[in-house]
């Protein structure tokens, strides 16, 4: 109940600062001006960074800082770890011009452990602006919130003898790809979807349906998330789905579809 009076109350004010400064409230909320490019970057060895492009498609200048987590998974979150020094961004903050591009290299500071898959996030966040942040001091006051735009990239770092994930294989080394069991555990707290990942390189699940005999019912909408090599994933299934031994499951694992008959674990 607690929760819920205190999502209300923080609407209310939200509305009401919006039908007073309306000005303000798209301010808070600008439509989408920055383009990156590549959204998957890779670092390949003997190849020591990677490059990555932002572009300001937005009539003002905008501060960008570019941190980079390393990235682990429990069964059902990501976890980031920004004191790693493995790999970082140069430079770390920038200021872009309108309708220019600033690229940002990706560099690795260590050797990486050979035949291996090394995860990462880039996270770019947007940062006030030096002449707004008074403004957007009474903006958040108003509003009881700040919003800023974030963006989150995977990235991924392979050793000596690794390819990366659909990229062509290079000599003397072999692709990257991950090898995927999938399950359903019944408890009781509900039926859950159990992805594990036995390969050497990431899978990336989306469009992920369940499917009877008689329908398709989507799990999600779009990606449903990431399985690094070596960990799995859990998702909580539907209520009111048939025996599990009665549907398959459809999904595309990094772009390439695939039907997977769960194993059903009590």
């Amino acid at each position: 109940m607690l929760r819920v009076r205190a999502f209300l109350f923080v609407s209310l004010l939200f509305l009401l600062a919006t039908i007073a400064n309306p000005v303000a409230s798209q301010e808070q909320a600008p439509g989408p001006t920055l383009v990156l490019w590549p959204i998957d970057p890779v670092i390949e060895a003997p190849n020591a960074a990677a490059a990555l492009w932002l572009e300001n498609r937005g009539p003002e200048p905008v501060t960008l800082q570019v941190r980079i987590a390393e990235w682990r998974i429990t069964p059902d979150e990501d976890v980031l770890e920004f004191n790693q020094t493995g790999v970082v961004p140069s430079p770390p903050v920038a200021t872009i011009e309108a309708g220019v591009r600033q690229l940002v290299r990706l560099v690795r500071t260590m050797p990486l452990a050979p035949g291996r898959e090394h995860a990462y996030r880039v996270v770019i966040d947007e940062l006030p602006a030096p002449g707004a942040w008074l403004q957007r001091q009474s903006n958040a006051m108003a509003l009881g919130v700040t919003l800023r735009m974030r963006y989150s990239l995977p990235l991924f770092a392979y050793g000596s003898g690794l390819s990366a994930v659909r990229r062509p294989e290079r000599s003397g080394s072999r692709r990257a790809t991950p090898t995927l069991q999938w399950r359903v555990e019944r408890r009781d707290d509900g039926d859950w979807l159990v992805v594990r990942n036995d390969g050497s390189g990431h899978a990336r699940l989306s469009r992920v349906e369940l499917l009877t005999s008689d329908a398709r019912r989507p799990l999600g909408q779009g990606l449903l998330g990431y399985v690094l090599p070596g960990t799995e994933r859990r998702w909580l299934l539907p209520q009111g789905l048939p025996p599990a031994d009665a549907f398959e499951i459809a999904a595309e694992v990094n772009g390439t579809s695939v039907i997977a008959h769960p194993v059903v674990h009590r």
